[in-house]
């Protein structure tokens, strides 16, 4: 981090500058993320970013596999689970970046589990840190531990890296365990949608962020209503303004739409590049521009599941400008460090 970079501005540049090099590298060399055994079902958790994580392999797992999975909020976790039988031939798969506290919430109760598959940046290369010797230890008890980059993404409170990596890691674990049932997209497809990120942000997005102060929603369809919770987490921990509200093309004429008829919000729009979700638009465009709300339009030319890199990449570029715009601090952020009466929790008995 440059000495002067006080708010971290350029620290958040620099890595979302990396980011097309370490998703071409991942595509190149993908992880290893091989089981011995595919299991019927899996119990899958995450918090944070992490949560997009979990429920993106959630939905994948059901769409394009012969096996099954649920995910429960890591608060599930909270108090001792009982030990079932239907719990004893499942999977425990908990996603966590850096293996915050909270995680060891459902790292601690592996034993009600058939085993589990950690999904961390965290590695064991030269480093002695507890995390590192709980790594260690679960590749011991014949856990599967899979590690995606970045291990090191602190100081700011918004991550970039490890979401897209995530994403990335998810695909190659189902690919590499289902003879790769989710259809390849082209690393240079890829790669492309998050070089030329910032140039497909439209023109009026930095104008309409100052009106997000007051809420906002995001419109999409399915599966990436199913895994948005990342894309709307950027303007709650970036900019600091009230989370959109991730809302389904069919559940937008059940209330929301009357709501946003009497008090105009913004809409950030994601468009496909499929039949379905152009018919959806062509729908709803009438009722979007009968309430007088500003708009987004976030194009992917992306297929899904692969989208998602399209979108975070696009939302990461206008994050950054409204962050400068706004000069706002990523690295004493608000409320820093008063946060531990919650995220420090790691035992339910604690």
């Amino acid at each position: 981090m440059q000495k002067d970079d006080i708010l971290g501005h350029c620290l958040l540049e620099d890595r979302i500058s990396k980011c097309p090099e370490i998703i071409q590298n991942m595509m190149e060399t993908p992880i290893r993320a091989k089981m011995t055994e595919r299991p019927e079902h899996f119990t899958v958790t995450g918090i944070g970013s992490s949560e997009a994580h979990g429920r993106f392999f959630t939905d994948l797992i059901n769409r394009y596999t012969t096996s099954s999975a649920t995910f429960l909020n890591l608060s599930n976790f909270y108090t001792v689970l009982p030990q079932t039988a239907k719990s004893k031939e499942s999977v425990l798969v908990i996603f966590s970046q850096g293996i915050s506290p909270n995680s060891l919430l459902a790292i601690n109760q592996r034993s009600a589990f058939r085993n589990i598959v950690l999904f961390t940046s965290t590695t064991t290369v030269g480093s002695k840190t507890t995390h590192a010797e709980l790594v260690k230890t679960l590749k011991a008890q014949g856990h599967t531990v899979i590690q995606y980059p970045l291990e090191n993404e602190y100081t700011l409170l918004v991550r970039v890296i490890g979401p897209l990596t995530g994403y990335l890691a998810v695909i190659q674990f189902i690919n590499q365990n289902w003879n790769k049932s989710i259809h390849p997209c082209n690393s240079s497809d890829i790669v492309s949608a998050i070089k030329e990120a910032h140039e497909n942000i439209p023109i009026n997005a930095i104008d309409v962020l100052e009106d997000m102060k007051r809420g906002s929603l995001m419109l999409m369809t399915a599966p990436l209503c199913e895994y948005a919770q990342n894309l709307a987490y950027k303007f709650l921990e970036g900019l600091f303004v009230p989370i959109p509200t991730i809302i389904d093309y069919l559940s937008f004429g059940h209330g929301v739409f009357q709501q946003l008829v009497t008090e105009p919000r913004p809409i950030i729009i994601f468009k496909e590049n499929t039949v379905e979700s152009q018919l959806l638009y062509n729908r709803a465009k009438p009722m979007i521009e009968a309430t007088q709300s500003k708009t987004i339009e976030i194009t992917s030319n992306l297929p899904p599941p692969w989208n998602i890199f399209a979108y975070e990449a696009i939302l990461n570029c206008l994050i950054l400008d409204g962050i400068k715009k706004w000069s706002i601090d990523q690295i004493v952020w608000p409320g820093k460090n008063l946060d531990q009466g919650l995220y420090n929790i790691r035992d339910p008995r604690s």
